[in-house]
């Protein structure tokens, strides 16, 4: 049986969803400071490995135990650029290559890094792909893996850029891709975590909803549900596209 996982990162706790069982606890991760944000965003790698992004913690770790039985037992993969922590280690995504894409916001304290987008070697060797958002956040491949997309978590430039990826991974000419700025005062939520189906058409969470882009950029519409959204994930056979916001998951059936 498929199950969705997803984080609830505000009270440190990551939870599973079933059709049979609906909603039940996947691991507590709470630590020593409770009113430190938990884990962010979850990836599995083609080891079928769990990472999960910490993003109150400025790190990402891999979890020891198997998917089936998760514990609180981890290894840390990376925590810091040159010596310097990460600030809020946000979102990321896996090159077939076995790179990690990450984002890492900018900090809450005047000494942090500066907000920026990095790419992760399998073994931790770490190069910045740009640092040229004031807020990166989201990121996903095109199915070929020729581009790349990030979305930039700010309401005073709430736009989304694309860039190019040649076959051993590495990015460059980075673009303009999509601009919802004139919506961000208006509506709830910013560009968020974003999603890339089969045929290369972006679904991301964004200003009022989730915006429906094509590989050119153009805008095919949006799923208005009045939410700040966070994040947004397709089913194995794209059916379904699933939106956290906030204490919410919810669902949109897709038409054929």
């Amino acid at each position: 049986e498929q199950k969705l996982v997803y984080t609830d990162v505000r009270n440190q706790k990551i939870f599973q969803w079933t059709e049979k069982d609906s909603v039940t606890l996947y691991l507590d991760m709470k630590d020593k400071d409770p009113n430190r944000p938990g884990p962010s965003a979850l990836l599995v790698d083609k080891n079928n490995k769990l990472f999960i992004l910490q993003y109150g913690h400025g790190q990402a770790v891999i979890m020891n135990s198997p998917l089936d039985k998760p514990t609180n037992d981890f290894s840390i993969f990376v925590d810091n650029y040159n010596g310097v922590r990460f600030n809020n280690t946000n979102d990321a995504t896996f090159h077939s290559n076995g790179n990690m894409i990450m984002s890492d916001p900018p900090p809450i304290e005047k000494d942090g890094l500066k907000a920026a987008v990095y790419s992760i070697s399998p073994k931790g060797d770490i190069q910045i792909v740009t640092d040229t958002l004031s807020s990166p956040n989201g990121i996903a491949f095109s199915p070929d893996e020729k581009t790349v997309y990030i979305a930039n978590a700010d309401w005073e430039h709430a736009i989304w850029i694309a860039a190019d990826v040649d076959k051993n991974g590495n990015i460059s000419n980075g673009r303009h891709f999509f601009d919802a700025t004139g919506n961000a005062p208006k509506e709830k939520g910013h560009p968020d975590g974003l999603k890339v189906n089969k045929n290369g058409i972006i679904f991301a969470t964004g200003p009022g909803g989730v915006y429906i882009l094509n590989p050119d950029g153009k805008h095919l519409g949006t799923i208005l549900n009045n939410e700040f959204n966070t994040n947004c994930v397709l089913d194995d056979k794209e059916e379904t596209l699933y939106i956290t916001s906030g204490p919410k998951l919810m669902r949109v059936k897709l038409k054929p």
